[in-house]
């Protein structure tokens, strides 16, 4: 049995030696920002939160702002040096769009 506490991201947060990049929209009312407020005081220094005031809920920052977006993540990605993910032979995008 899993105990819930042990899969806490907060937690978890402690022990990631990665860069992470965290994205959350101060406006969420679906997932309180602060809880990653939380998660990345507790992240490793090469981490980065950006915590967003485009106005928008819950994923739609993303998608409403998506070359904001995709400049942190470009900027994330050249900064940490982050090698490209290649994943195995069967793995499928559609299993993972839910």
């Amino acid at each position: 049995d899993l105990d819930y506490k042990e899969a806490s991201p907060l937690k978890a947060a402690k022990n990631i030696s990665e860069p992470v990049l965290l994205i959350h929209s101060k406006a969420d009312p679906k997932t309180n920002s602060k809880q990653s407020v939380n998660i990345a005081e507790n992240l490793n220094a090469s981490s980065e939160f950006h915590h967003t005031t485009w106005g928008n809920i819950h994923v739609m920052d993303v998608i409403s702002n998506k070359e904001d977006v995709k400049k942190l993540i470009a900027t994330f990605i050249k900064k940490n040096n982050v090698k490209p993910f290649i994943p195995e032979s069967n793995y499928k995008i559609e299993n993972y769009n839910r």
